[in-house]
């Protein structure tokens, strides 16, 4: 019969085996069944072995009657974070997204916040030896590697069984960015191996080929971005490696600083054109607006202040704060970003100062002791011998520490460069683990052993038997609920991947059952019964009736989703075009389309599409004042607009007010002076205002819109009517047979020919 004290060990040893699955697991799985096959599937996959830890760690402590553990010197600075994060995700504008984030698209949340937390204190109790230590560095290694070889074998053969497994490029991030910034991390951990002489064979050899791999896969990416983090990767490499000289193998020092040559040479000249490879492009919002909304967002509140306007509500922020000068993106304007440019920037709008401080001490320290034991270790010289360390026992990884320190810096300065992702996060707190972990082998007071006896008393038996049934009880009740979370996301993108609009409606229906609180589940459903409708009203006979109720039932569903997601603008803009569609068959619901895009325009007002919206939606009411006025806002907004501007054009002809028409085209054409149609408006205003000189201008302008495009119907007919205005009536019968020719079947064009013709 196994002893109390062989079970414990064994829940002891359990503990570690899945912290180390972690670093196997995390980078490598995605589930393709989701519309985004690695946010929510990664943080399920480390939630998951993060509570079968906590449990292995609560059977060990009921068999052993004694709670183990380590503490260090972050901890409390790291549990203010966590606190920080749970105040800023309770006032947040919108908690929801505070506290879980969002499925279809990463933003950082107290959940996954706590989840690290939680994962960081097990790995500091369990990387307790010198082998489980090196064993969790070393499957970081290697899974870095399998992750760049996939890339590599799906990048350039594109093999069916992989594309099958990996719904992208990579098995790391849906970003190749991202992905990169991983295979410098790998590549610090990889590279600096074989610069000992005294390691391994075995490891060395594992260094070289996971880097060689690494330099691969970012070949064939050639970000510049990358290119920056390898120059910072290489030159920690070799200070690190120069300063231990006579213990390190010069040949592959030779090696990295040829790499440090030839990655400066990248960044000066860029990769060869063969060895790149086409992706499809990523589009991220840039430094400068991410500054200036993040900054906007901090100081709009002494609440936004201390705690941020709320984990994972740069998307708010984005539509509160967006700037005029945003407006004068050529290619970024009509685009809404929920992720700012980094990290950074996502503590300082979302987080507020008490997390973005946190976050930085904690990093500033560990920077710190990872200098620190840099001195200590080459004074010992403990590359080369043993060192007994003050908590952790007999230890002889400390070059591999410094390699984690080096790893976890990088990592550190990437946080201002990328938005981190699922995997990124995770290593972040996993490096930081290691670094501690291994860091106190030569600062004997940076992590200490703690221990509590419990006592062996019926008291304490009814207590721990309660305490485990109301644990295992709570575990249960989240396992459902995630899974229910899980499946609906499943249901969710069946329904999207669905052709038959009638049976995506029943999946999301149900999707809706298992959790009715995501707004994306209400905007398809609505978009599903708007499909039905269409395709009823396309029927020989249609049922007018069935197809007004599934109008209504789409209405009804967009409503939702604001009620879900009341501060989303895409989710408002979506209930308008729902109303404007009922509008067909109930035409009052053009007053609902005008309230649903005051609302939101109420939460994004620098956005002029929404302004232009507004106006066409009150043109088509017949309140041409109220119209005007909406599209001189979006011009106002955006100067060079010219969809709003064209629009703002004829609504000032519809109220009669030529001059002002004949201003906006003048604006419009300083900027698009070789487009047809609107040289044809332009002298067609012009021609109908019939100021002095305005037909002449009009027949100048109509000629350089026919010049432009020779085929043009409306600038011939405008042609032909001015000469036949003038009396030219041959010159204007040339123009109006010129039309006849590209418009044989029009009537009403060849009884004019005819009458000119009779007048001749």
């Amino acid at each position: 019969m196994v002893s109390t004290a062989r079970l414990a060990k064994i829940f002891d040893g359990l503990v570690y085996v899945l912290f180390a699955a972690s670093v196997v697991a995390l980078p490598l799985f995605s589930d393709n069944r989701l519309v985004n096959a690695f946010v929510l599937p990664k943080q399920y996959v480390l939630i998951g072995l993060i509570v079968l830890m906590l449990l292995a760690v609560l059977g060990r402590t009921l068999l052993s009657r004694t709670l183990r553990f380590r503490r260090s010197a972050l901890d409390w600075l790291l549990l203010v974070i966590v606190g920080a994060g749970l105040i800023s995700a309770s006032f947040s504008v919108d908690s929801r997204l505070s506290f879980f984030g969002r499925n279809d698209y990463f933003i950082f949340n107290f959940v996954w916040l706590l989840f690290l937390a939680v994962y960081y204190f097990i790995g500091l109790s369990c990387l307790n030896t010198a082998r489980r230590w090196q064993g969790v560095y070393y499957a970081a290694v290697i899974t870095g590697g399998v992750s760049a070889a996939t890339f590599i074998v799906k990048t350039l053969w594109h093999p069916a069984l992989l594309n099958s497994l990996m719904p992208a490029s990579n098995s790391v991030e849906p970003a190749n960015g991202l992905f990169g910034v991983w295979l410098v991390v790998t590549f610090i951990l990889a590279a600096g191996l074989p610069i000992k002489k005294q390691i391994s064979k075995s490891a060395a050899w594992i260094g070289v080929a996971v880097s060689l791999l690494v330099l691969a896969a970012l070949l064939l990416l050639s970000f510049k971005l990358l290119w920056w983090l390898m120059l910072a990767a290489l030159l920690l490499l070799l200070v690190l490696g120069v300063s231990f000289i006579h213990q390190a193998r010069l040949s592959w020092l030779s090696t990295l600083f040829s790499l440090l040559i030839l990655t400066i040479i990248f960044l000066l000249f860029d990769t060869p054109r063969s060895l790149q490879q086409v992706f499809p492009v990523e589009v991220y919002l840039s430094p400068q607006p991410s500054w200036s909304i993040s900054t906007a967002a901090l100081f709009n509140s002494p609440k936004n202040f201390v705690f941020g306007s709320g984990l994972g509500t740069f998307g708010i922020d984005f539509s509160a704060f967006r700037t005029l000068d945003f407006n004068a993106d050529p290619t970024a304007w009509p685009l809404r970003f929920t992720q700012p440019y980094s990290t950074l920037f996502g503590f300082i709008g979302e987080g507020g100062i008490v997390i973005l401080l946190g976050f930085a001490l904690v990093s500033l320290i560990n920077i710190g002791y990872f200098f620190g034991s840099w001195a200590k270790v080459k004074q010992q010289g403990v590359l080369d011998r043993q060192v007994p360390g003050a908590q952790t026992g007999t230890v002889e990884h400390g070059w591999e520490v410094l390699l984690a320190g080096c790893a976890f810096i990088v990592l550190t300065i990437a946080m201002a460069l990328v938005f981190f992702g699922p995997v990124l996060w995770w290593a972040w707190w996993l490096l930081l683990s290691l670094s501690i972990t291994g860091f106190a082998t030569s600062h004997e007071r940076l992590v200490s052993a703690r221990h509590f006896t419990l006592e062996n008393t019926p008291q304490y038996n009814l207590a721990s038997v309660f305490t485990m049934i109301v644990l295992m009880a709570g575990l249960l009740l989240l396992g459902v609920w995630g899974g229910r979370v899980y499946a609906a996301e499943a249901l969710y993108t069946r329904a999207l991947r669905s052709s038959d609009p009638k049976e995506a409606t029943g999946i999301l229906q149900k999707a809706i059952r298992y959790r009715g609180s995501v707004d994306v589940y209400y905007t398809a459903l609505a978009q599903s019964f708007l499909q039905q409708a269409s395709v009823l009203s396309r029927q020989p006979k249609p049922d007018v009736q069935a197809a007004s109720a599934l109008l209504a039932e789409a209405v009804n569903a967009a409503r939702r989703a604001t009620e879900v997601s009341p501060r989303s603008v895409a989710i408002w803009e979506n209930l308008a075009q729902m109303y404007d569609n009922a509008a067909v068959l109930v035409p009052e619901a053009r007053e609902w389309v005008v309230k649903s895009l005051q609302e939101a325009s109420a939460l994004e007002p620098t956005n002029p599409v929404i302004k232009l919206r507004l106006g066409n939606t009150l043109r088509a009411q017949k309140k041409l004042d109220e119209a005007i006025k909406a599209y001189e806002e979006a011009v106002k907004l955006k100067n060079d607009f010219i969809d709003a501007q064209v629009a703002l054009a004829d609504a000032y002809e519809a109220a009669k007010k030529d001059d002002q028409a004949v201003e906006v085209y003048k604006a419009v054409l300083l900027t698009n002076a070789n487009n047809a149609q609107l040289l044809f408006n332009y002298g067609r205003v012009l021609y109908n205002r019939n100021n002095s000189g305005d037909r002449a201008l009009a027949e100048t302008i109509w000629k350089q819109a026919v010049q432009i495009q020779p085929q043009f119907s409306n600038a011939l007919y405008g042609l032909g009517l001015l000469y036949e205005t003038k009396g030219d009536t041959a010159l204007a019968l040339q123009y109006y047979y010129r039309v006849k020719n590209l418009n044989p079947d029009n009537p009403d064009l060849g009884k004019k020919i005819k009458a000119l013709l009779g007048n001749k």
